[in-house]
């Protein structure tokens, strides 16, 4: 998954959960920061508004 995301084979990530991805509260900071860094986008399947944090990120500077 992360070659497909650093390589630009893919535009972004459907998950269930960001939970399946990254387990805890800073993994999942770190996680979405790594994912805005390459201007990607993120969808979680199963999250709500029970969610404290965004699913997605904007990333200033980043080509639409």
């Amino acid at each position: 998954m992360s070659r497909l995301l650093r390589e630009d084979q893919v535009d972004g990530l459907i998950a269930p959960s960001v939970r399946d991805i990254a387990n805890t509260p800073r993994q999942q900071t770190e996680f979405r920061a790594w994912l805005a860094s390459l201007a990607k986008f993120v969808n979680y399947l199963n999250e709500g508004d029970e969610n404290p944090m965004p699913a997605a990120i904007e990333v200033e500077g980043a080509e639409a």
